[in-house]
């Protein structure tokens, strides 16, 4: 199904961010996390299939490129849905 690009600016270190956003995906039943502070994979099963990406991380900035994605849900979702899973919510 189609792919979406997009690009999360972070205000933390990369390895904590991706860290607590690896804790907050694998949460989920089936949920697959690969990767450190500097690039990395995800799956994450919906309702509706599987949500798979790749991101890269770059000073920063985390570009995703979500390769695999419900036709139903959209990109700017994942998006919101991932700025979730990076945000301090302490």
């Amino acid at each position: 199904m189609g792919a979406c690009n997009f690009t999360i600016i972070i205000k933390e270190s990369a390895e904590t961010v991706i860290n607590r956003a690896k804790q907050a995906i694998l949460k989920a039943e089936n949920a697959q996390f690969e990767g450190n502070a500097s690039k990395g994979g995800f799956a994450l099963p919906t309702p509706l299939g599987a949500v798979t990406g790749r991101y890269v991380i770059e000073g920063e900035k985390i570009h995703f490129h979500i390769e695999e994605k419900p036709f139903l849900v959209s990109c700017s979702l994942i998006e919101n849905k991932l700025n979730g899973f990076l945000a301090n919510n302490s």
